[in-house]
C-alpha cells in the first residue's frame, strides 16, 4: 500500500510497473487529501478566532474607541495598564486562575476519563451530564450562578443558609468569586 493512513482500500498490483505509475499519478492527491478536509474547519476557526485575536493585538497599540482606531499610542496602553491601579492584580489574578485550574481541574477531569473509560452501568449518561456544562454558554452560566448565588433570593444561599452555613456575597466578593470561576 502506498499511503495506508489515507487509502480506503489498497489493490496488489503485479506489474511493477502499474504500481509506480499509480504512486506517481495519485500520490499527490492521496498525500494532499487530509489537508483538504482539514482546510474549511481552519479557515472557519481562522475567521472567528485568529482574525479577531490579530485585531486586538493590533488595536492595542492604538488609541481607540471601541472598534475605532485612534491615533498610535505605542506601548504606551500597556505602560499605562501595568502601572494602573489593576494591571499588576489582574495579572496575579489570571496566575492565580491557571494555576488553580491546573492544579485542580486537570487531575479530577483526568480521573473522571479513567473512570468513565472503564464498562460502567450508566456510563453514557454520566458522560452526558459530565459535557453538559461545556455545551452551556458562559453567559447562560454566568447569569445562572448569579441567580443561584444571589444573597438575597438565591436558591443556593438559602441552601446554604438551612445548613447554618452563611457564606459573604459570591459574586461580588474578588476571592469567592475566584473560587466560583474555578468552579465553573
Amino acid at each position: 500500500c502506498f499511503h495506508r493512513m489515507t487509502r480506503i482500500s489498497c489493490m496488489v498490483k503485479t506489474n511493477p510497473k502499474s504500481v509506480r505509475g499509480d504512486q506517481m499519478a495519485g500520490g499527490h492527491a492521496v498525500i494532499l487529501q487530509p489537508y483538504w478536509f482539514f482546510a474549511p474547519a481552519f479557515i472557519l476557526v481562522a475567521l472567528v478566532s485568529f482574525l479577531p485575536l490579530g485585531f486586538a493585538i493590533l488595536q492595542s497599540f492604538f488609541k481607540s474607541d471601541y472598534l475605532e482606531l485612534g491615533r498610535f499610542a505605542g506601548f504606551t496602553n500597556y505602560y499605562d495598564y501595568l502601572l494602573g491601579r489593576n494591571g499588576l492584580n489582574s495579572i496575579w489574578n489570571s496566575v492565580v486562575f491557571v494555576s488553580l485550574t491546573a492544579a485542580v481541574a486537570m487531575p479530577v477531569g483526568f480521573g473522571l476519563a479513567l473512570i468513565l473509560n472503564k464498562p460502567l452501568p450508566f456510563r453514557g449518561v454520566i458522560r452526558t451530564i459530565l459535557i453538559l456544562p461545556w455545551l452551556v454558554s458562559n453567559l447562560i452560566a454566568g447569569l445562572l450562578w448569579a441567580w443561584l448565588l444571589n444573597p438575597k433570593y438565591g436558591v443556593g444561599v438559602f441552601l446554604l443558609r438551612q445548613i447554618n452555613l452563611d457564606l459573604p456575597n459570591m459574586i461580588t466578593n474578588e476571592y469567592a468569586a475566584l473560587g466560583l470561576s474555578l468552579i465553573h
